[in-house]
């Protein structure tokens, strides 16, 4: 028991000196640094006025986009809210639908075509 308290006051004593040891290696550190900040007077102050106020924001202009042929959108430019130039372009959309219709009238045409060459030929016998 006389041991344990033996002990008790040698690692008392070790920390104390450590302890001792590290205020006098903080101090002159803390010193130096003192001398590079100015210090003010911590005061309460009034810097303004806050006020919450609810509402509704409408905006200047809103416009309708709708598409003059059906198609899947490939493209979208920007997001809402995102100012748009004159001109640029905001949404591309697919035209798989319409150029297959293209190539069949096409093919058409040309069918009608060789359809007159044949029938003038047979009319020219």
């Amino acid at each position: 028991m006389r041991q344990l308290e033996q002990m008790k006051s040698k690692l008392l004593a070790v920390a104390l000196l450590a302890l001792l040891a590290a205020t006098q290696v903080i101090q002159p550190r803390a010193a130096a640094h003192a001398a590079e900040y100015r210090t003010a007077p911590v005061t309460l102050e009034s810097a303004g006025s806050t006020t919450t106020i609810g509402g509704t924001v409408v905006p200047y202009k809103e416009v309708t986009l709708a598409a003059q042929v059906p198609g899947q959108v490939n493209f979208i430019a920007g997001r809402e809210g995102d100012a748009i130039k004159t001109g640029e372009l905001l949404v591309a959309i697919s035209d798989d639908a319409i150029q297959a219709q293209r190539r069949a009238a096409m093919a058409k045409l040309f069918a009608a075509e060789a359809s007159l060459r044949n029938a003038h030929v047979q009319y020219s016998r």
